[in-house]
């Protein structure tokens, strides 16, 4: 039955084969990280987001190419640890690890985790459930940073003291989340404003986002290069 029901696809469920707007979980989670300000903490948040449902999941198997939703249910046999700022997926091995108890695994004598890593999946989640949740500027994110945290974020800290920015902290925010979509291993140095506009243009225009102006995407890229 839970083979079954992991390929089964419903009206509900997100396209899997939508690159634009799944994004992967460890860049969701250092996303997240920015409001909680801790890793661990923003991995709980992620993976408790979707055990309930309020996001939805896909895994694709690093082999085959093969995607997968990943339906709450799917962690009834699964769970979740951060190591050095990744997320790893485990497959429960032992009967007692589908509780709630403190002890969700076991400890083998060499001190690891006594459970089946599924080291050939990468995990996603749907960016349209993560900006409505946690984006910073959406107007139902209950996590949004203060206006004046954003902006010390989002500019040079030379700033005059007193003065505010040109443009919008939460712009440049935006921008910075755009990069981690499509360039997951970071900006490429000596990339060019109008290389920016044209990498970002198809996220901005799925996500009904006006494009970026030249000064965001300016101080954007001191941040990020």
């Amino acid at each position: 039955m839970g083979k079954a029901r992991d390929n089964h696809t419903t009206p509900e469920q997100p396209p899997l084969d939508d690159n634009v707007r799944w994004t992967l979980l460890d860049n969701a989670v250092g996303l997240h990280e920015r409001q909680t300000g801790h890793f661990g903490l923003a991995a709980l948040d992620l993976v408790n987001d979707l055990k309930g449902g309020r996001v939805h999941g896909m895994r694709r198997n690093r082999i085959t190419g093969e995607r997968k939703h990943v339906f709450p249910s799917f962690w009834k046999e699964h769970f979740s640890e951060s190591f050095s700022r990744h997320v790893v997926v485990f497959r429960r091995t032992d009967a007692e690890s589908d509780t709630e108890s403190t002890a969700r695994y076991r400890i083998d004598d060499y001190g690891n985790i006594a459970a089946d890593r599924l080291d050939d999946w990468v995990f996603y989640v749907w960016r349209p459930d993560f900006d409505r949740l946690y984006s910073a500027g959406s107007a139902q994110d209950e996590h949004e940073l203060p206006q004046r945290a954003i902006d010390d974020a989002a500019v040079p800290a030379t700033r005059p003291a007193g003065t505010r920015p040109k443009g919008h902290g939460p712009q440049v925010v935006r921008l910075q989340e755009v990069f981690l979509t499509v360039w997951p291993n970071g900006v490429p140095p000596r990339t060019t404003e109008q290389e920016v506009l044209a990498k970002v243009k198809p996220v901005y225009k799925e996500r009904g986002w006006a494009y970026p102006k030249r000064d965001v995407i300016a101080r954007a890229l001191r941040r990020r290069q």
